[in-house]
């Protein structure tokens, strides 16, 4: 890894828990209801789906996961993880575990290469996202969240992502 490369990801790594900590203080009491109404659900099948691929046991997972479905009406859940973090994920999604397509297709937590290598060789996986059967898929990470509901527009594109910096 660059010189420039590590800056970054140290940067990001002293900055994230901080921003997730104020974006949690803002949002996360109004999340939460929401969450726990049993008005609350999201369908086990839909033809959008949110996507997480994350194997750790990371502390942003709840989080990232209210904030997508809460802006994503309408849209079913699917969550690759690990056999090791599996029931984690089940802890933190509750109830709504019932209706999350959940996928333990890592084995262990891995190394932080090791973790970026499957990632990157699952999203290039042609059956990988055959299995998703869905029209479109939002691919959320553990460090990023949304400001505001999808614009009807992006459904006019085939594929839309931020910039690689």
């Amino acid at each position: 890894m660059s010189n420039a490369a590590e800056h970054r990801h140290k940067v990001r790594e002293e900055a994230e828990p901080a921003i997730f900590a104020l974006l949690q203080d803002k949002y996360g009491e109004h999340y939460n209801t929401w969450w726990n109404l049993p008005t609350t659900f999201f369908p086990k099948t839909s033809k959008n789906k949110v996507l997480l691929v994350e194997r750790r046991p990371h502390p942003n997972f709840l989080f990232v996961i209210q904030n997508a479905l809460y802006l994503c009406k309408d849209f079913s859940l699917i969550v690759v993880c690990s056999d090791e973090s599996e029931g984690f994920v089940r802890e933190q999604l509750g109830r709504h575990a019932e209706t999350t397509d959940i996928r333990p297709l890592f084995k262990g937590i891995g190394t932080r290469d090791q973790g970026r290598n499957e990632y990157n060789s699952l999203f290039l996986n042609c059956n990988f996202w055959r299995s998703l059967d869905a029209e479109f898929v939002l691919s959320i990470q553990t460090d990023a969240y949304l400001l505001t509901p999808l614009d009807e527009s992006m459904w006019s594109y085939d594929y839309i992502a931020s910039p690689r910096k």
